[in-house]
């Protein structure tokens, strides 16, 4: 088990989370011309302002709920930004909106702040092993290596064309709707083997082999398309090696702030000049505080729920949203 308290929300925590989520569905409606604010200049998305603390707060939101929610946060900053924030402004200017694709990934600091903070004696432990003062922390960060090898690998070669062809609503939709029944079924391959899980792994993610550590690895590689989700993948390929569904969380978690680390400076780093010209560091910094405090209450109840509901809350709440969206774009 995680050593994070997992008893935060009552039942009801779950319509809350739900609710919060699906409040951007109605919101997809809101770019009519008669509900735009009066002066387009004022509204915070303008290039002459950069991304607005509004802006910055949605945002923040999102990424904080939806990270380590087998839901993609990706695919729901995408969303967003596509359809609530961008839409105001169809012909934004090209670098002002690399850099808000940008902040879409940077924004992610927030939650990777949230996993340092709630799993800190963990990520201790692991710093500790990599100065060979903890045998069992350098081993965990060995696996936790050798999974995030293969995502960095394939992501490495084919950002530019993914960026170029699913940073799109269509595609997220797809991906919701097609990782939901690839959760459907790895939960019904979990529960059928239960009895077995608990011996493969009788000490959690300690015991993973290096084999095992690379499948969830070759797992992650499916978050690389928009909208499969990172958590969804990781905690997928979790499942199949015999990960219980604690242990499986905790190992995407830690194995997330490696990757998500990676991600966030390699795409600061790409993006560094129109990010420099068109945000300002008050937005970007107060959407990241917002994304951080919202990740670490949704984590501390994703613990308590995997554990004794499993994964088909989510899957059906991803096919109602890809359903939507789908709708929403062609009818």
């Amino acid at each position: 088990m995680p050593d994070i308290p997992t008893r935060l929300f009552p039942r009801r925590g779950f319509l809350t989370i739900l609710l919060m989520l699906g409040a951007c569905i109605p919101l997809l409606h809101g770019t009519e011309p008669d509900l735009l604010p009066p002066n387009p200049q004022a509204h915070s998305t303008s290039p002459a302002s950069g991304l607005g603390y509004m802006d910055a707060a949605v945002l923040g939101v999102v990424e904080g709920l939806t990270e380590y929610l087998p839901v993609s946060s990706t695919g729901h900053l995408i969303l967003a930004d596509q359809i609530l924030l961008s839409s105001d402004h169809p012909n934004l200017d090209p670098g002002f909106q690399t850099a808000r694709n940008a902040y879409l990934i940077a924004i992610q600091g927030g939650a990777i702040l949230a996993v340092v903070i709630l799993y800190w004696k963990r990520i201790q432990s692991i710093l500790k092993g990599c100065l060979g003062l903890d045998p069992t922390g350098m081993r965990l960060g060995i696996r936790i290596l050798l999974a995030f090898i293969p995502s960095a690998a394939l992501g490495l070669m084919i950002q530019d064309w993914m960026e170029v062809h699913l940073f799109h609503p269509e595609a997220v939709a797809l991906s919701l709707i097609v990782g939901a029944f690839l959760m459907i079924w790895v939960e019904w391959k979990n529960r059928a083997k239960n009895a077995l899980s608990a011996i493969d792994n009788p000490n959690g993610i300690e015991n993973l082999s290096k084999r095992q550590a690379i499948v969830i690895g070759c797992f992650q590689c499916l978050a690389l398309w928009p909208g499969m989700s990172r958590s969804m993948s990781t905690i997928v390929g979790a499942y199949w090696v015999g990960l219980k569904p604690a242990a499986a969380a905790e190992f995407s978690f830690l194995l997330g702030l490696l990757t998500l680390s990676a991600a966030s400076i390699w795409s600061l780093i790409r993006a560094k000049e129109a990010v420099f010209i068109h945000l300002t560091p008050g937005p970007a910094i107060a959407g990241t505080i917002i994304a951080m405090a919202v990740a670490m209450l949704a984590v501390r109840w994703f613990v308590s729920f995997l554990c004794r509901h499993g994964l088909a809350w989510f899957a059906l709440y991803r096919i109602l949203v890809g359903l939507a969206v789908l709708g929403y774009a062609y009818l």
